[in-house]
């Protein structure tokens, strides 16, 4: 930042009647002046948001011939345009609009301005000043001489200067000022009362106007310290006023704070410029240009170059992951946005953007969406390992594969982890009734009804249509060959209990006393007789099961019915038989 220096120039005390041309000069003079210092004063209103960088906007710049020239977009104000300083700005919707512009009495208006995204336009007005009027024709007269001009008298200098100062030509333009109006009165007057406290009148006012700057604006703080500093100094080293002594030590020590800060945040532009050349946005920590920009806000919040580059390196971010989500590419969207989620979350918060805060929101919830899908994935995998299938209660592979589809219905992981569920359990009852593990068959048989049960709304799509129902019969083959292995058991039982009944008989027909024996015994038969017929009730149909054959088999009876009466009417008569006998020992 350059140094105001407004003390090392030759003063030149103006001629009191310079004539129209030395006016008009100095009629120019003051425009320059106050553009100057309207740059200074009234600058450009600060929008409320940062608008992120996207696609969709652009800028447009105001070039002209004419300082302090007032803009207006579509009638608002929107800042000063100057020849040497056009008036930019950046982040525009795209869209039209209509530019005036304003100086003095005078106005113009552009045609409508198309704002093209990433495209800045440019417009230029242009104001013809009027022309000179004819200079009045002189007489020759003798040389002017030092003697002949007229002297600017304290009280012109101070008239001036107050004047200039009700203008608020403080400093500016170079030798008519106010200041200088009053330094030049002060140097034949030392002790004049009124310059000096005009001056300390702008010392205060630079000072307030500091003050009410934004914390933030240090470059704009920075300009009125100067200013302040500037007239300390005088007033300490010129003025030899000793009370100003503290507060032009404090200001100078806070003047080269600031100046340090813009100097600190302006290198690490630079860095992270190298880094972001190198497109090293975020990574690896601590040496990315998101950091370096980052730092580089911190020491001055009002970088907008440093502002500009997070909102390039969240864009960037940003849109590699919206198209690898597009084409399906999760893995890579995840990587992108986890990247873009902290630079977006700094914008949202730092720059006050509220459709950043939008996005960053919106991409969370999805990123924490897949991480439970993911962490549900690994899971189910890890209990379909273990052979937790559908129990024990949301410790098993089916409940994760479930919590999975209620967020995300289209889950190809989810979808194809139940199908294998299915297809293992259908395989394993297949081969274990092959090779005649009918209960191991039935098990897998069962399992596979239970997991195609707990999935409505997904059956149609995950379970092929002739399983399930190839799964049923397998289950009815299963229940009947148990039936038939636990008939064979039961007839060979029932075959040796009463060839140890009919032995008691007859030992009973020799008077012997075998009662304690055969009580047990016929109660016995009497329930493999109600186990038979409990089998036979199981067995599809009234008459007669195809029959089966190998060594875990047993015959069916063809007439079912009849074999029934007879089991029944052989029980009843072996109950009443037991009633008779434990009448006669009791």
């Amino acid at each position: 930042m350059k140094k105001l220096d407004i003390f090392n120039k030759n003063f030149i005390l103006p001629v009191k009647n310079a004539g129209s041309q030395k006016s008009m000069r100095f009629f120019m003079g003051m425009l320059i002046v106050i553009s100057a210092l309207t740059v200074f004063l009234f600058p450009a209103r600060l929008r409320g948001e940062d608008a992120a960088d996207s696609n969709a906007e652009g800028a447009v710049r105001i070039l002209t011939d004419t300082p302090g020239l007032k803009v207006y977009f579509n009638g608002e104000a929107e800042g000063l345009a100057h020849p040497d300083s056009p008036l930019l700005r950046e982040y525009l919707p795209a869209g039209s609009l209509i530019i005036s512009v304003r100086t003095g009495n005078n106005e113009k208006k552009s045609q409508t301005v198309n704002i093209l995204p990433g495209k800045t336009q440019e417009v230029y007005f242009r104001f013809r000043a009027a022309p000179a009027p004819p200079l009045p024709e002189k007489k020759p007269s003798a040389p002017d001489t030092a003697k002949d001009r007229p002297i600017r008298t304290a009280e012109d200098l101070l008239r001036a200067g107050d004047e200039l100062f009700q203008r608020e030509r403080y400093l500016l333009p170079k030798n008519e000022n106010a200041f200088e109006m009053y330094r030049a009165v002060l140097m034949a007057e030392p002790e004049n009362a009124h310059a000096r406290t005009k001056i300390f009148e702008m010392i205060d006012i630079y000072k307030k106007m500091e003050k009410k700057t934004p914390e933030g604006d240090l470059e704009k703080r920075a300009y009125y310290l100067e200013k302040s500093f500037a007239l300390m100094d005088y007033t300490v080293k010129q003025m030899k006023d000793s009370r100003w002594q503290k507060e032009y030590s404090e200001t100078g020590t806070q003047l080269k704070e600031l100046e340090m800060r813009l100097r600190q945040s302006e290198a690490l532009c630079k860095e992270g410029d190298t880094y972001f050349i190198a497109q090293h946005y975020t990574t690896p920590a601590d040496k990315n240009a998101f950091e370096s920009y980052r730092a580089a806000l911190e020491k001055n919040p009002g970088n907008d170059y440093a502002r500009k580059r997070i909102r390039e390196i969240a864009a960037f971010y940003k849109n590699r992951g919206d198209k690898s989500l597009e084409k399906g590419d999760n893995a890579n969207a995840e990587s992108y946005y986890r990247q873009y989620l902290p630079v977006g979350q700094y914008i949202a918060a730092g720059f006050g953007n509220r459709a950043e805060r939008q996005e960053t929101e919106k991409i969370s919830r999805w990123l924490l969406r897949k991480e439970t899908t993911d962490n549900f994935l690994s899971k189910a995998g890890e209990y379909a390992e273990k052979g937790q299938i559908v129990s024990p209660e949301k410790e098993n592979a089916l409940y994760c594969y479930k919590e999975v589809l209620k967020n995300d219905p289209e889950n190809a992981k989810a979808r194809t982890g139940i199908q294998e569920l299915l297809r293992d359990a259908y395989a394993r009852a297949g081969n274990a009734f092959e090779s005649g593990q009918y209960e191991e068959a039935g098990k897998w048989g069962e399992l596979y009804i239970k997991i195609s049960d707990r999935i409505p709304g997904h059956q149609d799509i995950l379970l092929p249509g002739a399983e399930r129902e190839d799964i049923r019969h397998l289950l009815r083959d299963v229940e009947q060959h148990l039936l038939a292995v636990n008939l064979k058991s039961l007839h060979s039982r029932m075959r040796d209990n009463y060839e140890t009944y009919r032995k008691l008989l007859e030992k009973e027909e020799k008077n012997e006393d075998v009662s304690h024996e055969i009580i047990p015994l016929m109660k016995a038969i009497i329930g493999n007789l109600e186990q038979i017929e409990d089998i036979y009730l199981h067995f599809p149909g009234n008459t007669a099961a195809e029959k089966t054959e190998g060594e875990n088999t047993a015959d069916i009876p063809e007439d079912m019915e009849e074999k029934m009466k007879r089991i029944r009417t052989l029980r009843a008569e072996m109950e009443q038989e037991v009633a008779i006998r434990e009448g006669k020992i009791y």
